[in-house]
């Protein structure tokens, strides 16, 4: 059967928020026992596989369906797969009110945007797969437009739907609802009253400005395009018998920076989980969610207790404001990250986890191994601490805990097999190369898709596969590049580990 999916082909890509990894730390801790090996994975809605190739290829021992409407989505799919020789991976174009309901039990159940662009009685069938195929441990992503600030971008639809009815060309469609917000977006007429409004929907013109036509074409002019208050998507799967676990995103639950009313306002909440969680989306005026799922079984312990990082692994894009980290104790230092965004600290154990994290990223490293090759970082730097207590350690472990719910660390639960440091014969995931014969974009052991706009970076990385060093990379690119010296291939082969790239051997 065809659909509007084979005739204007959705862009594919991976999204980290979704991967088990991600989904399995916050559930471990949250309490729950979520398997974090050898499992199996469902995605919904998958196109041509994008999302689920690298997560299979780079997780051989465990077993991936993804299943879409789409015939032409999954035979592209398909052909990658085979290319890959991957067998732990299956594509199959399949309605979703036809799931097999022998397909038996999922550890994890992935549903990224499609939640919303299907008609209700698909989305009570999604809900319906999640009740009956999610292990009793297991974890669900799905993600959905909400309210209150989808009511924007649902005014703006509802506009293109009326001023583009009866066209059928999709280019001519897209053409002429650009037009369409292109006006909208104008100055006010001189001499009429401002619109009070007119920021808000200036905004959201900018960003159709910046998607693609193919995602514009079924994000936006989509005939069914759904927005929920999430009280009353939470309320749709407790009818199937599931309960929110969190947002993908772990920051997304922080109340800290709430203050005056709205800290009162949601005090006033106690332990009503759902009214909280849908009142942070009124301040915050949110559009999009992605939550994670659980059966209502379950028994979630929202109290986090920082010891349960013990089992888990960390790693941060957070760097040191100065160049010397100075880790005696009492001294404080800063740390930031890339946007900006920073803390300081002067506990010395603090501030050698932080220094480590810095030096390995993007690697994800055991936070007990963590702790102890930093303590070990203390004792050589004469900074006259030790940590070999159990106290000095948990409160390294709740700096960690308030680090991760502020998004100054990654908690994973199923880290990627990265090292950021370049062999003496380089070996770059096949996804990424494989990826690089015929387009721009790579995806990385970090299940990050990455651009690459210039020629150089994209011949380096198709040429590690591990079997040459750095002489024979340099022959090998040196007749159609001359401008790559010994000297910026180091530089380039580091930039590549520090983006995620390279595999540990």
């Amino acid at each position: 059967m065809s659909t509007s999916y084979d005739l204007v082909p959705y862009p594919g890509g991976a999204h980290r928020q979704t991967h088990p990894s991600n989904s399995a730390a916050i559930a471990q801790m949250l309490g729950l026992n979520p398997k974090r090996s050898g499992f199996r994975v469902l995605e919904l809605g998958c196109g041509h596989g994008d999302n689920l190739t690298p997560m299979a290829y780079h997780l051989p021992d465990c077993e991936f369906l993804g299943i879409d409407l789409a015939p032409t989505a999954i035979e592209r799919g398909r052909a990658e797969v085979a290319r890959l020789g991957l067998k732990n991976l299956r594509l199959e174009a399949l309605d979703l009110m036809e799931f097999p309901a022998d397909a038996g039990q999922f550890d994890y159940i992935i549903a990224h945007g499609l939640y919303s662009w299907v008609p209700d009685f698909v989305r009570a069938k999604i809900l319906a797969i999640y009740r009956d195929h999610l292990a009793p441990q297991g974890v669900g992503f799905i993600s959905f437009n909400a309210n209150p600030g989808g009511h924007i971008r649902d005014m703006l639809r509802q506009m293109m739907l009326r001023h583009t009815q009866g066209i059928e060309d999709p280019q001519r469609k897209i053409a002429s609802a650009r037009e369409l917000l292109e006006s909208i977006a104008e100055q006010n007429v001189p001499g009429t009253e401002a619109d009070p409004f007119t920021d808000l929907v200036r905004a959201e013109v900018e960003r159709t400005r910046r998607t693609a036509d193919s995602v514009f074409f079924h994000d936006d002019l989509s005939e069914v395009n759904g927005f929920f208050y999430f009280s009353d998507f939470a309320a749709e799967a407790a009818h199937h018998g599931l309960a929110f676990l969190s947002e993908a995103e772990f920051f997304q639950g922080t109340e800290e920076f709430f203050t005056g009313t709205r800290r009162e306002l949601l005090d006033a909440c106690g332990d009503d989980l759902i009214r909280r969680e849908q009142l942070r989306d009124n301040f915050k005026c949110r559009r999009f969610r992605q939550s994670l799922l659980v059966r209502a079984e379950n028994t979630i312990e929202r109290a986090l207790d920082p010891r349960r990082l013990l089992s888990l692994h960390v790693t941060a894009r957070t760097v040191p404001a100065e160049r010397k980290v100075n880790l005696a104790p009492g001294v404080e230092m800063k740390f930031a990250k890339p946007g900006g965004a920073s803390f300081t600290t002067n506990h010395s154990l603090t501030k050698a986890v932080f220094s480590t994290l810095a030096d390995r990223w993007p690697e994800a490293l055991p936070v007990d191994q963590l702790i102890d090759q930093s303590a070990e970082k203390i004792t050589k730097a004469g900074a006259g601490e030790t940590f070999t207590n159990e106290a000095a350690r948990l409160v390294t472990l709740e700096y960690l805990l308030d680090t991760y719910r502020a998004n100054f660390i990654e908690v994973q639960g199923v880290p990627a097999p990265i090292t950021r440091r370049p062999s003496l014969k380089p070996r770059a995931s096949l996804i990424a190369r494989t990826q690089l014969e015929t387009g721009i974009a790579a995806t990385s052991l970090c299940h990050e898709e990455i651009r690459f706009d210039t020629e150089v970076p994209r011949t380096v990385l198709k040429l590690l596969d591990g079997t040459r060093d750095r002489a024979a990379l340099l022959a090998a690119v040196q007749p159609a590049h001359p401008e790559l010296t010994t000297e910026t291939l180091e530089v380039l082969l580091g930039e590549l580990g520090r983006m995620g790239f390279l595999h540990r051997e």
